[in-house]
């Protein structure tokens, strides 16, 4: 492993989502749903929660449970909640490094794994342990990857956090919109404050123009992956809303539409 920790430029990315102000409304919004949070009211509290042999697990079954209900809706609470886990995940990535010669795969898909468990998860099945839970289906679908045994086989580049694009561009491919309207399209939206620059960039260069893909805009941004595949999920969900179209959730997609 590299002296520059690898996940440093992740970590900066999740830090930075705690100040926005979309957060901070789904914050506020968050402690709002149970008493709990009076106990746990900041982000320090929570974070602390979730560390390795911290005590309270009724405490933390109630706030993850509360969270991940959140998370359904919108992913403006997954920066806190990935925070949360940062040391477990952290601990597991050098346990298993010793496996790979690739630990920043390694490392991305430890990050995704984590997300698609996060989204799968059902805290209404499953209200205990939930910290517990997380953490092993984690792990389990990281140690899959390992035992595939591929150091290409990124499942950042299969795989999308969220199943809205594919669905969206079906629909816009049947109204046969050619790539130039596309682009006016996604410009109207960017102009009417429906998409943020990001948001309109990443859809723009990976998926209208095919520029480039997710992970290379990610390089040329200096921006983690996982941070741009949520600057390209945020997008689809705009445009979606926009068309009037049902909000979809996280699953499973291939990196570009088809």
């Amino acid at each position: 492993m590299s002296k520059t920790p690898i996940g440093g430029p992740l970590r900066r990315d999740l830090e930075a989502a705690l100040t926005t102000d979309e957060f901070r409304k789904a914050f506020e919004d968050l402690k709002t749903k149970d008493e709990v949070f009076r106990k746990y009211p900041t982000v320090e509290a929570l974070v602390a929660l979730c560390q390795p042999g911290a005590p309270d697990p009724e405490g933390r079954d109630r706030t993850l449970g509360s969270i991940l209900r959140a998370l359904k809706r919108d992913n403006a609470l997954f920066p806190l909640l990935h925070l949360m886990f940062w040391v477990s995940l952290s601990r597991l990535h050098a346990k298993l490094a010793k496996r790979t010669r690739d630990p920043e795969s390694l490392f991305e898909q430890l990050q995704f794994g984590f997300f698609q468990t996060v989204g799968r998860y059902d805290p209404d099945r499953s209200p205990r342990k939930i910290d517990v839970n997380l953490f092993l289906n984690t792990k389990q679908a990281v140690m899959r990857w390992l035992r595939r045994g591929s150091r290409e086989n990124s499942m950042l580049e299969h795989f999308d956090p969220n199943h809205e694009a594919r669905r969206t561009w079906r629909v816009l491919e049947e109204i046969s919109i050619p790539a130039e309207e596309l682009e006016a399209f996604l410009l109207d939206l960017f102009q009417r404050g429906l998409l943020k620059p990001s948001q309109h960039e990443v859809v723009l260069d990976t998926d209208v123009y095919r520029r480039e893909s997710v992970r290379e805009w990610a390089k040329r941004k200096g921006i983690s992956l996982i941070t741009a595949h949520t600057h390209r999920q945020a997008a689809y969900r705009a445009i979606r809303k926009h068309l009037g179209l049902p909000e979809g959730g996280m699953r499973k997609i291939g990196d570009r539409p088809s």
